[in-house]
């Protein structure tokens, strides 16, 4: 599991590399990390030569396995996708779901979990894990750190095909499909830690489906906010506002809210897959009470993990989902290829 240290640097980097950024410190930044660049580069295109050239062995599994990922570090709507997509295979298939479930307890297990109603918190399995779980109330979702295991329990519990969560770097597991998801950010063409690529750009040649983020072939779009505690839809009109969240691109929620006409007075940014606490959280909307905030707003992905904790304000959640703009024809493509193979 990453530190708090190693996530803020990884946060600051990650910010720093997607938008074009001219500050000294920044530019001083991207030099120092290229020779790490460099080699991390270097060990991710050997690694793959390996597999291309079959000198290392991609594992295949009885059923059909969907792969959704990115070559970029987080931020490219993976998540709201694997929701989209699996609701609509639910129309004809019975689904399963696999996730490594990133920073949890189950991440560090060889044997996987299924997530079964409300028996899971997102500390145990992984907080995208737990909110695919939610979305998909039919689907059969699977945690642990050996994809194949977490496959072949997923296709033991009766799934026709498998949808393997940012699947794209596990060679290991053989998928029928793979789908990535990109956004403008790979035109910082460095890998990390100086960019934002943790895999190589031509890999985008040989997957079966590409989809654009930022509004090119697909938008997440808000579709209202909701009580954290009861669930209740509620307005935020006339409010002081304050964010709160820990995610990769902390502006696009930053803008989403702002888009709907927020008063927005304070915000508290965290690292992806920030690790929340009684008194961390405590600490913060005391602070924000006194500052007169009268709502705490987070991200979905934050708000399974706020959930089970007391705050001094009310803390609500700003739902989103996926809409295509411009790839209609892409994505009946790839449900048709889907059923083909079934």
């Amino acid at each position: 599991m990453m530190s708090i240290a190693a996530r803020w640097l990884h946060h600051t980097f990650n910010e720093m590399t997607s938008q074009p950024d001219d500050r000294l410190w920044s530019r001083l930044l991207k030099r120092l990390l290229f020779p790490a660049s460099l080699v991390y580069g270097f060990s991710v295109k050997f690694r793959n030569l390996l597999y291309d050239r079959s000198i290392f062995h991609s594992i295949g599994t009885e059923g059909l396995v969907v792969s959704v990922g990115n070559i970029e570090v987080g931020g490219t709507g993976k998540t709201p996708f694997v929701i989209a997509l699996c609701h609509q295979l639910q129309q004809f298939a019975k689904v399963g779901v696999v996730s490594r479930g990133y920073g949890s307890l189950t991440a560090k297990r060889q044997d996987p979990i299924v997530i079964e109603g409300d028996k899971l918190s997102a500390m145990e399995c992984g907080d995208e894990p737990l909110l695919i779980a939610r979305h998909l109330p039919g689907a059969i979702v699977i945690v642990g750190k050996d994809r194949i295991k977490g496959v072949k329990l997923a296709q033991k519990k009766g799934a026709d095909l498998v949808v393997l969560d940012d699947g794209m770097q596990h060679r290991r597991l053989k998928r029928d499909i793979e789908i990535v998801l990109v956004t403008r950010r790979i035109h910082n063409g460095q890998f990390l830690p100086a960019g934002v690529l943790r895999d190589d750009p031509k890999r985008l040649e040989t997957a079966d489906f590409v989809f654009r983020a930022d509004g090119v072939d697909f938008c997440l779009q808000p579709t209202g906010i909701f009580s954290i505690k009861e669930g209740k839809p509620i307005s935020i009109e006339g409010k002081r506002v304050a964010l709160l969240c820990g995610i990769a691109r902390p502006m696009r929620f930053y803008e989403s809210v702002k888009a709907l006409g927020a008063h927005i007075e304070e915000v508290c940014f965290y690292p992806d897959h920030f690790e929340f606490s009684s008194s961390n959280l405590s600490k913060i909307t005391k602070k924000f009470k006194k500052k007169g905030i009268e709502i705490v707003l987070c991200t979905e992905k934050d708000g399974v993990k706020l959930e089970t904790y007391e705050t001094h304000l009310p803390v609500a959640v700003l739902k989103i989902e996926l809409r295509s703009t411009n790839n209609n024809d892409a994505w009946s493509a790839l449900i048709n290829k889907i059923k083909e193979k079934l």
